[in-house]
C-alpha cells in the first residue's frame, strides 16, 4: 500500500470522525432532529408514578412504552397523550407538556379500583370527623357566622391567614397537610405551606360531604342529586391534578348515604346506606 493511499485513508477516517463526533455527542447529550421544528432540539423527559405501582403508560398511541414508576427520556418538545391503565382500575388520562431541557412530572397519579360496594357485617357505629376541624399543628381553623367563611388562623403569627367560602372542613394530613373546605357546590383547598388557596371544583349537584385521600393527590367527593324525584347520592373520586382537565371516576352509587367512613388504611370505603334498596353496612374497595 502505498504511502499516498494511506494518507487518503487517514484523512478520509479522519474526516468522518469530525462529522461523526459532534452528532454522537449531541445525541448522548439528549438532542434530536424535530420533523415539526426543522431543527436540532433538546429533548426533555417524563416522570410518572403511581398508586398504587405497575400500571402500564402509553404514550400518543403508543402502548407499552413503559411501567409505572417509570423516567421516560429522550422526548421531544410538545404535547403528550398520555394513557395510564391497570387491570381491573379505571384509566388515567391527560395531555402534558414537555419541554425542552426539562422534566415534566406527574407524580402519585391516582388510579381508583372497578368495583361494586359489597355488604358488610355491621360491628359498631361509623364515626367520622367533625364538620370543622379545630386544628392541625400551628393552624386553627373555625366558622365564621358572620361571614359565613371558613376561617384559617395561625396561632403563632396570631392572624387569620385564609378565607373560604365553605361551611365545612377535613384535614388531609398526609403526606403534606392541605385543608379542604367546601359548601353546596364547590370545593376550596388551602395550602398552609405556601398559603395558598385554589378551587378544586364547582359543581351543579349538590355536594354532601368530602373525604380526603392520606397520601393520594385526589379527593372523594359524595354528591346528592336528584333522579327521578328521588334524591340519590354518587361516591365521585376527583384528582388534585388541575393541568389539561381534572380526571374524575365516579365509584359507587347510592339510593341514600347515612354516613361514609375512609379505613385506616385508606384503601376501603365503610359506607352507611341503602344501596339497591336494601339497607345496611357496604364497603367500597378503592384499592
Amino acid at each position: 500500500m502505498s504511502l499516498i493511499f494511506r494518507r487518503l485513508i487517514f484523512y478520509f477516517l479522519l474526516f468522518i470522525f469530525i462529522i461523526l463526533a459532534p452528532i454522537i455527542v449531541a445525541y448522548t447529550a439528549g438532542y434530536r432532529f424535530s420533523p415539526t421544528q426543522r431543527q436540532i432540539v433538546k429533548t426533555g423527559a417524563l416522570s410518572i408514578t403511581t398508586l398504587p405501582a405497575g400500571a402500564e403508560i402509553t404514550l400518543n398511541g403508543r402502548s407499552g412504552l413503559a411501567y409505572t414508576p417509570t423516567l421516560i427520556t429522550n422526548l421531544l418538545p410538545g404535547a403528550y397523550e398520555i394513557k395510564i391503565t391497570k387491570a381491573g382500575y379505571h384509566p388515567w388520562m391527560k395531555n402534558l407538556t414537555v419541554e425542552d431541557g426539562k422534566t415534566t412530572f406527574a407524580h402519585n397519579v391516582s388510579l381508583f379500583k372497578l368495583a361494586d360496594p359489597e355488604s358488610t357485617p355491621t360491628v359498631n357505629d361509623l364515626t367520622s370527623d367533625q364538620a370543622v376541624p379545630e386544628s392541625l399543628g400551628n393552624f386553627k381553623v373555625w366558622y365564621d357566622d358572620n361571614f359565613r367563611k371558613i376561617v384559617v388562623t395561625n396561632n403563632l403569627l396570631k392572624q387569620r391567614v385564609a378565607e373560604l367560602d365553605a361551611d365545612q372542613a377535613r384535614w388531609r394530613r398526609q403526606p403534606t397537610p392541605l385543608l379542604f373546605a367546601y359548601s353546596g357546590h364547590e370545593v376550596w383547598q388551602y395550602n398552609p405551606e405556601n398559603q395558598s388557596t385554589a378551587l378544586i371544583t364547582r359543581l351543579t349537584e349538590d355536594i354532601h360531604s368530602v373525604i380526603p385521600l392520606p397520601r393520594e393527590e385526589a379527593i372523594l367527593i359524595i354528591i346528592a342529586s336528584e333522579s327521578s324525584g328521588a334524591e340519590k347520592y354518587t361516591i365521585r373520586a376527583s384528582e388534585l391534578d388541575s393541568r389539561d382537565h381534572q380526571n374524575s371516576w365516579d365509584l359507587g352509587k347510592f339510593d341514600a348515604i347515612k354516613k361514609a367512613v375512609l379505613a385506616e388504611d385508606g384503601k376501603t370505603l365503610e359506607v352507611s346506606g341503602i344501596y339497591r334498596g336494601k339497607a345496611g353496612r357496604w364497603q367500597l374497595q378503592l384499592k
